[in-house]
């Protein structure tokens, strides 16, 4: 195959996801000052939640995931035993490994890049011992109250 030959393959992006990051930097920037300037909107939608899940950001993740789900091949999850070392593999780095490096990587962050500007206390409060941690997130749930150790 030449040159020619692959670039008739390649898909031209839209508009949109050509400039992707400087969208993702706009939503950045109107988030923080959003919740810099209008304080109260902040508090009122934190306080949307239900079962300790917020809902503004429940509805945001099904509208980012909603085109993708659309582009799955459903029928192609039949064939997925003849072929499972891809999967195998996809689930053993994002729930094996990533949590355990994001955890560290926040560590580090909290620790050591942003200290100047982290309290000494909640510095000491991330990295605490007596929390059962899943990736960086803390364990609440009252049915795995075995697991966890308790909270102060």
């Amino acid at each position: 195959m030449d040159s020619e030959d692959t670039t008739a393959y390649q898909k031209e992006l839209d508009f949109f996801s050509n400039y992707l990051s400087v969208w993702v930097a706009v939503c950045i920037i109107a988030g923080t000052a959003t919740g810099y300037y209008f304080p109260s909107l902040s508090d009122s939608l934190a306080e949307l939640e239900y079962a300790n899940v917020s809902i503004p950001i429940a509805v945001v993740l099904l509208l980012m995931m909603y085109p993708i789900m659309l582009k799955v091949k459903y029928t192609e999850l039949i064939r997925v035993r003849k072929n499972a070392k891809p999967l195998t593999l996809t689930l053993i780095v994002n729930w094996g490994i990533k949590p355990f490096t994001m955890a560290l990587i926040a560590w580090v962050f909290m620790h050591f890049v942003f200290s100047d500007f982290i309290s000494e206390t909640l510095q000491d409060e991330y990295g605490r011992d007596d929390h059962f941690r899943l990736g960086t997130m803390y364990c609440n749930d009252p049915c795995l109250d075995i697991s966890c150790k308790s909270k102060p």
